[in-house]
């Protein structure tokens, strides 16, 4: 379910079909008010539901259970098709198929279930659930379909007072989804200031509260400080004073700089000027209660199963000099953390690896498939927790018999199609390379843009091996000719999953078609090539994006505490993979794993587990131990990359396309 809170890169993008919205919803906000948390999390599992079922149901209940929403929302199309069922297991079975299509992101499906199952239960939309799944799906549709259902809920007199105050904020939740900050809490402003006057909209102002504070806390720091010191803001009244208590939240973590967030609480405390203000109690056993998530008990020994011999050697010292410097760190707090390096291109590593003592409960790695299903055949995964740095791994693995931490090409869609999809965009063209690489990889994506409410409206290869012939396949990919004029080509976004040798030659082809009105995006390869020194001709990327997960740029304090240490060891600069291992040793050693574990227990602990200051992007782990890392936006320049301007570029890309 997607959160209000959810990470994202820093940048603001502001889309006119958003604003539209805003036009649209905010002079309505005088209608009603309600008591609700307005912006809930996602939740780990699924609700509790009806008591176990025999038969059809019973197999609906197990796969929503199970989280695999993709069969239950199947199984619940047919459930709820059949003659002759009553009237609660119909209401049953609509409630499962909204829930599991809000899940799968198919956003019509979800919203005609949801009022089906308002209209066989009188009262369902009052349920904080239904009005969150309503929420959920809205904010799947395309801007103008969005737009007409919220103007619709709006006039609607019939619905409780709670669900259209949360329609009246959603164009807040849009805008903190795109990460404009600052334009989404103005619009919470003015929806908590209409809220005042009676028992309810007080009850609903603190509500409002609660939840911003904690999804102010994914913020990074410089967008916290942005806001703080904002011109004209009000910090002694919502929504700046919510922000003023992050600020103090973030003092209170080191204890130097503690007396100085209780200066900001004891202010607030003076103004009372909040509906919620057992927060600011709260806040007081917020430093406490979190050291024990990040602190690791002393003794603790991790391991790195690493190709330290081989090609790969460099990206493997990097990470170990990353992993040192956690442990430095932690030594200088008098915890003592120690690491076992085994080099896994060296004779006998399996050996060494399975001879380490049984309080070695985590190791990082390995870094290549190869040795990944060495360990795998050997039975070594299940006597150890391997924290595998890996896009992906083979079959059920992930959470059962290994764990990741490493982006996936899922996660590095997710960051180019929020992006694209914030922008409006509804069709894409993926053009790759005819190799395994290539067709794995458009294969996913495909499947990937659907969740988003998307389609793949052209797809095309070309043979890698022959770059004579690169410049002919791309021009009849687009189906153009020379000098045939503005190309057709029927995407408004491009997948280049390709190498920069391949895209030298595929981008001027592309623009010399006139396709430089659509959006690319590449992948990782080309954060490599870049890294590497690459030198491109930028006027063609003025559009581009690729997902990266390391921001050299980032100015949170774990980026700067690695980046001097790498630079008081004499080496070059602190890069992902120094973060990699960096961050590794500090999460890891924070799960304090004792004797006994298993895979079930590692789960529950990865998916209620806070976090840590994050080098590279954020990794999240649902309960399933699955992971998830929010990755960072990038475009290129002529001298390397860059994080992406996204309100330029979504300035230029309307104007390109004449919106």
């Amino acid at each position: 379910m997607p959160s209000f809170s959810a990470h994202k890169s820093s940048f603001s993008v502001f889309s006119p079909r958003l604003l539209l919205l805003a036009i649209i919803i905010l002079p309505l906000l005088a209608a009603g008010c309600g008591k609700n948390v307005l912006f809930p999390q996602p939740q780990s599992t699924p609700p509790a539901s009806q008591p176990a079922a025999t038969g059809e149901a019973a197999l609906l209940e197990q796969s929503f259970r199970a989280r695999d929403f993709a069969k239950a929302e199947k199984l619940a199309v047919a459930y709820t098709g059949r003659q002759n069922i009553s009237r609660s297991d119909l209401a049953h079975g609509l409630r499962i198929l909204a829930l599991s299509a809000v899940q799968t992101r198919h956003a019509n499906t979800a919203v005609s279930a949801l009022e089906r199952w308002r209209s066989v239960a009188p009262g369902a939309d009052e349920s904080e659930e239904w009005r969150n799944a309503w929420l959920d799906a809205a904010s799947l549709l395309p801007g103008a379909e969005a737009e007409r259902l919220a103007r619709q809920a709006l006039n609607d007199q019939t619905r409780p007072q709670a669900f259209r105050w949360d329609v009246a904020a959603l164009s807040a939740r849009q805008d903190w989804n795109a990460a404009d900050y600052a334009r989404a809490l103005e619009k919470l402003k003015t929806v908590y200031t209409s809220a005042g006057g009676s028992a309810q909209g007080k009850a609903y102002q603190a509500g409002l509260e609660r939840r911003l504070f904690e999804d102010l806390h994914s913020l990074r720091q410089h967008e916290i400080d942005r806001l703080a010191s904002r011109p004209g803001a009000d910090t002694a009244s919502f929504p700046y004073a919510i922000v003023k208590l992050e600020e103090a939240r973030r003092y209170a973590m080191d204890p130097l700089t503690k007396p100085l967030g209780q200066e900001i609480v004891d202010a607030l405390v003076a103004k009372n000027s909040l509906a919620a203000p057992d927060i600011l109690a709260q806040w007081a056993s917020l430093p406490d209660s979190a050291v024990p998530a990040v602190l690791p008990s002393s003794g603790q020994v991790l391991a790195l199963a690493l190709p330290r011999s081989g090609k790969f050697g460099s990206f493997s010292d990097r990470i170990v000099m990353g992993a040192n410097i956690a442990c430095a760190e932690f030594a200088a707090a008098g915890v003592n953390v120690r690491l076992e390096v085994i080099d896994t291109d060296k004779p006998g590593w399996e050996e060494k690896l399975a001879a380490l003592p049984e309080n070695v409960r985590i190791v990082g790695g390995p870094l290549q498939n190869y040795d990944y299903t060495k360990l795998k055949a050997g039975g070594e995964l299940s006597k150890r927790a391997f924290f595998t740095f890996m896009p992906r791994l083979e079959g059920a693995d992930e959470g059962n018999l290994a764990w990741r931490f490493f982006a996936s090409p899922d996660d590095q869609f997710d960051a180019l199609l929020r992006f694209t999809s914030v922008l409006g965009v509804t069709s894409y063209g993926s053009f790759y390379p005819e190799d395994n690489y290539g067709n794995r990889v458009n294969e996913a994506f495909a499947a990937r843009v659907k969740l988003y409410s998307g389609h793949i409206t052209s797809q095309g290869s070309y043979p890698p091996q022959q770059p004579d012939t690169w410049t002919q396949v791309t021009a009849g990919f687009l189906g153009a000719r020379k000098g045939s004029g503005p190309s057709g080509a029927p995407y408004e976004a491009l997948l280049l999953p390709g190498t920069w040798e391949q895209m030298d030659i595929i981008v001027p082809t592309l623009f010399y078609y006139k396709t430089n009105n659509r959006i690319l995006m590449g992948t990782s390869l080309w954060e490599q090539g870049l890294s590497a020194g690459k030198h491109i001709d930028a006027h063609y990327y003025d559009l581009a994006i690729f997902p990266g997960a390391w921001n050299a740029s980032n100015p949170e304090p774990a980026v700067e505490k690695l980046r001097l240490a790498v630079a008081s060891s004499g080496q070059k600069e602190a890069d992902f993979w120094s973060g990699l291992g960096y961050d590794f040793v500090r999460f890891t050693a924070g799960l304090n794993m004792a004797p006994g574990w298993t895979p079930q227990t590692l789960n529950a602990a990865l998916s209620a587990n806070p976090g840590i200051a994050w080098s590279c992007a954020p990794i999240k782990w649902n309960s399933a131990g699955q992971a998830s890392q929010a990755l960072f936006l990038f475009t290129p320049t002529g001298d390397g990359f860059a994080p992406v301007d996204a309100t330029g570029l979504a300035e230029k890309f309307n104007r390109l396309r004449g919106r």
